[in-house]
């Protein structure tokens, strides 16, 4: 008896020891003391029931009537219920993600790219544990497991289980691994545009093929330096593009495969020949990217002009603040991108930014069935003059148009056969699309990691080769919010919080205890 009437400390303790492994186990750490304090806070609680079995219930069988104010055991029944219910809610119920930037959900794209999968996707990171990039990818890789059942995820350190890593063909850590069905790639940068652009390369598997235009004077595919294009060429190779060089004056036709063709910077004209198979490859529904430095000859302007585009002489100055912020003199003009058209999705906000600017024109009307938007466009305070050291004419002034992109149907012909793409999408009729950069400085490895120069130069491929899906991938940034609390405010948290509350409760207690004695 003397043992049953001294309940206190072993509950106490039960507790206790539950705390204490429950606090113990939100704290990184390998160590098994976490569970070992839990197992034994269950194992006093299991014991104390037990040992108090009848006192329980005898206290649970008076509690209405002795208890005050009430209904006691209503109130444990509720407690235990709604204990249980949280149990079930965090592990049965759908995930919501209720932050306001959507910190924790994947983009439309990515979910959309999840719910084509027909067959099981792996994501394996390999990862130092307890590194800061260890806990940046369990959270990527819950959130890729969450939103599709399709997906499986592990997370492995490469020094502790390097059998694991030797199996996933991983020399380092900071990988993460993408294999469905026979297709298999390596990520390494850690952003969901990284890993949803890898598992679109899987699912792809052939990678697309766009042809880069030679034989004028144009950079070479693996030609280096600040004026070449290799490292735009290597972001187009991660993004599945097999970039190849192609001289139609040598080849006399376009290879088959070729899904884009794109041409930067030529120091001649072309011949007539090729500007005839150019119009050919337009007009069966091929995507041809132009990029253009100031009063460059291309001996494309009939083509242009037959698109309802006009490449317009000068240089774009701007001599504003937008343009003044970038340092970069106002021959560099700050250019914006056009967020409603699927080349610009992502860059709202950024800047593209390059020197040497051309003014192009969409010229109007045009035909009904061609879409021409602009892509890049200034700020309302350039101008147009002949350029550095050619005088300081007025050409024009305003909001001047540096690049656009343009869309029409073409014939099909008798050959042409509805065919799905490789997620199952349903076909659509060929059309052919054509995007002209009053620039190519920005496409160059001195001026690609510029500002938005980089999305900008992929979303293009990207739109030319037919693949909308590669855009928009990732979260748009983080919009950025402050509390400001001036002396006003902190008079006013002063008086609510710190006299106001209390003051209160002081009051209510006392209302209470003069009740109290005015009934007794």
């Amino acid at each position: 008896m003397a043992r049953a009437s001294r309940p206190l400390p072993l509950f106490l303790a039960a507790l206790g020891l539950l705390l204490l492994g429950a606090t113990w186990s939100s704290v990184e750490t390998s160590s098994y003391l976490p569970r070992l304090a839990i197992a034994a806070g269950a194992l006093l609680l299991v014991i104390f029931f037990i040992q108090h079995a009848r006192e329980i219930g005898y206290f649970l069988a008076h509690a209405r009537s002795h208890a005050e104010p009430g209904p006691t055991t209503t109130l444990l029944l509720m407690a235990v219920v709604l204990g249980l219910a949280s149990v079930v809610a965090a592990n049965r119920l759908p995930y919501a993600d209720l932050t306001g930037d959507r910190l924790n959900s994947l983009s439309r794209p990515t979910r959309n790219t999840l719910a084509a999968l027909e067959g099981t996707l792996r994501l394996d990171g390999f990862f130092i544990e307890g590194s800061p990039q260890w806990e940046l990818a369990r959270r990527y890789l819950e959130i890729y497991e969450r939103s599709s059942t399709k997906v499986e995820t592990s997370l492995v350190d490469p020094d502790r289980n390097p059998a694991r890593a030797r199996e996933a063909e991983v020399a380092q850590a900071g990988v993460v691994a993408i294999s469905y069905g026979q297709g298999r790639t390596k990520v390494l940068d850690l952003t969901e545009e990284a890993i949803t652009q890898g598992i679109l390369r899987v699912i792809e598997g052939r990678p697309r093929r766009v042809a880069l235009i030679q034989g004028h004077g144009e950079p070479r595919l693996a030609g280096g330096g600040e004026d070449g294009i290799t490292a735009w060429m290597q972001s187009l190779a991660g993004d599945n593009i097999e970039v190849v060089e192609l001289n139609l004056l040598a080849s006399g036709a376009v290879p088959p495969g070729v899904s884009a063709m794109l041409l930067v910077h030529p120091r001649r004209p072309l011949h007539a020949s090729e500007v005839s198979l150019l119009r050919e490859f337009l007009w069966s529904g091929g995507g041809w990217g132009v990029w253009t430095e100031p009063y460059d000859s291309l001996g494309l302007e009939p083509l242009l002009r037959f698109s309802s585009l006009r490449l317009l002489p000068g240089t774009i100055r701007d001599d504003g603040p937008l343009t003044a912020r970038l340092g970069l003199g106002p021959w560099s003009p700050a250019l914006a991108t056009n967020p409603r058209h699927e080349i610009g999705v992502g860059l709202a906000g950024a800047f593209i930014v390059a020197p040497a600017v051309r003014p192009v024109m969409i010229v109007t009307p045009h035909p009904a069935d061609l879409l021409a938007e602009p892509l890049l466009r200034s700020a309302p305070t350039a101008t147009v003059h002949p350029g550095p050291g050619r005088g300081d004419d007025l050409l024009a002034d305003g909001v001047q148009t540096a690049g656009v992109a343009l869309e029409w149907e073409t014939a099909t012909g008798t050959d042409w056969r509805p065919t799905p793409d490789s997620l199952g999408l349903p076909p659509v009729k060929p059309k052919a699309r054509l995007v002209v950069m009053g620039d190519a400085s920005m496409v160059t490895n001195r001026y690609l990691g510029v500002g938005g120069n980089q999305a900008l130069a992929r979303n293009a491929v990207h739109w030319l080769t037919w693949q909308e899906r590669f855009l928009g991938i990732g979260r748009q940034p983080r919009r950025s919010s402050e509390l400001k609390v001036g002396p006003g405010g902190l008079r006013s948290l002063l008086y609510v919080i710190q006299i106001g509350l209390p003051l209160a409760l002081v009051l209510l207690g006392a209302a209470v205890w003069l009740r109290r004695r005015a009934q007794s």
